[in-house]
């Protein structure tokens, strides 16, 4: 099975040749398509969500980037001992969540090993494709669930009480004309800052940098350029899966901080799910600024319901929650 993804080559051969053609989203799915057997996880004791992530990331499931064994190993260990740091937190003052976590689970080397894709908030759709060489239906698939991806972030940060603002690489920002990506950026009233940001001018600050780099951008809901087409999918009473030959893998990133107890569940996101690892795999530049200079304010987006204590895929349509090792 090849697991590496020929997309994430072909970036870096880019790159490094200093190829500046725009690749679309919709050409790289089509020339790297696979085969669904190759990442079918029907025949073993995978759960749905494993299957979904599986798919989504085009990781092999083994070692760390097995989600399933890791939920069943630590969740009733996980959680006690979470809500014990928050407990012991309130009354002595001098223990959180997050510092209990490092220091009594020990799971330094899941944290360190553990694939890019699983670290991070990320809303996925799954999407039934009629023509896999038909570039119009999927060019039109992936923008329609993009564009249904960024309206869930973007209902979020209003229902939170932030202003929002919609951006486009190469339009409304200079950075990253290789791999076009829209965002959605909370803001302040003003639109001069950002929200939920240990740096608040992060976006006036990067907006005309030329260059893209993924740090400037862990406080925005942003697109992946990088969509997965499968095809031979012989699978037609799956939970997660459509009912059809082909589909596609869309999916876009949120922010470590984000305001998770603000997302609503409705009709109108059929098709949209959304995956949240647990806390402790969390690991972004603005994780670490507040975690090292503002433990008060992260302690704060914990009580507001922003961190989970395990992994979770919930269907933001219907409400259903996929739980791993299960």
């Amino acid at each position: 099975m090849k697991l590496i993804s020929k997309a994430s080559a072909l970036t870096m051969i880019a790159l490094l040749s200093g190829c500046a053609s725009t690749f679309e989203s919709v050409d790289t799915a089509m020339k790297n398509s696979t085969s669904f057997k190759n990442y079918d996880l029907s025949a073993t004791d995978h759960s749905d969500a494993m299957q979904v992530m599986h798919l989504t990331s085009r990781r092999a499931v083994a070692n760390a980037n097995n989600i399933d064994e890791f939920t069943k190993q630590n969740h009733n260990t996980f959680l006690s001992v979470t809500q014990g740091a928050t407990v012991a937190g309130a009354a002595i003052g001098t223990i959180n969540p997050f510092q209990m976590a490092t220091r009594l689970i020990g799971l330094q080397a899941t944290k360190s090993s553990i694939a890019q894709q699983y670290r991070t908030n990320t809303l996925i759709s799954i999407v039934p494709v009629a023509d896999s060489t038909d570039r119009k239906e999927i060019e039109a698939k992936i923008a329609a669930y993009q564009q249904k991806q960024l309206s869930v972030a973007k209902d979020a940060y209003e229902k939170a009480g932030f202003s929002t603002k919609t951006i486009q690489s190469g339009v409304d920002v200079a950075w990253s004309r290789l791999f076009p990506r829209t965002a959605v950026v909370p803001m302040n009233t003003a639109l001069n800052q950002t929200e939920l940001c240990f740096n608040p001018n992060v976006f006036m600050e990067t907006k005309d940098q030329t260059a893209f780099d993924a740090s400037i951008v862990e406080c925005y809901a942003i697109t992946n350029p990088i969509t997965h087409l499968y095809v031979d999918n012989n699978l037609s009473n799956s939970e997660v899966l459509p009912n059809s030959n082909s589909f596609i893998v869309v999916s876009t990133v949120l922010p470590d901080v984000f305001p998770v107890k603000d997302m609503k569940i409705d009709k109108k996101y059929e098709g949209v799910l959304f995956y949240q690892p647990t806390f402790y795999w969390l690991s972004s530049q603005n994780m670490k600024d507040f975690a090292s200079t503002d433990m008060d304010r992260l302690l704060e987006y914990w009580k507001e319901g922003m961190f989970s204590y395990e992994p979770l895929l919930t269907d933001l349509g219907n409400g259903e929650v996929h739980k791993f090792g299960q």
